[in-house]
């Protein structure tokens, strides 16, 4: 995608207008999003992998072979 349609780009002036204009600043607007992953984030994925890992093995256990004996 060489060429992107203007309109579906963000004018930052504009935003800044508006953020100005209802009283927020638009200092950090620049400046590019960089998300920080706290000890949390990292702890909840964790968990939320083996959730995944755990009902797969349910799964596969009731759907083994071995069970229907």
């Amino acid at each position: 995608m060489d060429r992107l349609e203007k309109d579906l780009l963000f004018l930052q002036s504009k935003i800044s207008e508006v953020l100005a204009g209802s009283g927020y600043s638009s200092d950090r607007l620049g400046i590019p999003y960089i998300p920080q992953f706290t000890e949390e984030d990292r702890l909840s994925k964790r968990k939320s992998i083996g959730e995944t890992i755990s009902l797969q093995v349910e799964v596969e256990s009731r759907n083994s072979p071995e069970k229907e004996e």
